[in-house]
């Protein structure tokens, strides 16, 4: 999927999904074809990782993804 969009949106690179998303597996293979992935983690923190998901690319990044789900859902309610 994520080949299939870079194709289409050469110009669109951050990437972030919901925590069920997340998986080692999934971060692996997205890393390879991203320059940036944005995938919250669920549960407590590291301190390490709590400043990765506070950088301002990162919140960036997560904002845009929420902006988008509501979109989605003003569509649905649109039918």
């Amino acid at each position: 999927m994520i080949a299939e969009a870079k194709n289409a949106f050469p110009n669109s690179t951050p990437v972030a999904s919901t925590k069920a998303f997340i998986h080692p597996a999934n971060q692996a293979e997205l890393i390879q074809h991203l320059d940036q992935v944005t995938l919250p983690r669920k549960g407590k923190l590291s301190k390490e990782r709590q400043a990765v998901e506070r950088t301002e690319e990162f919140v960036k990044a997560r904002h845009a993804h929420s902006a988008v789900e509501s979109a989605i859902n003003a569509l649905e309610y649109m039918v």
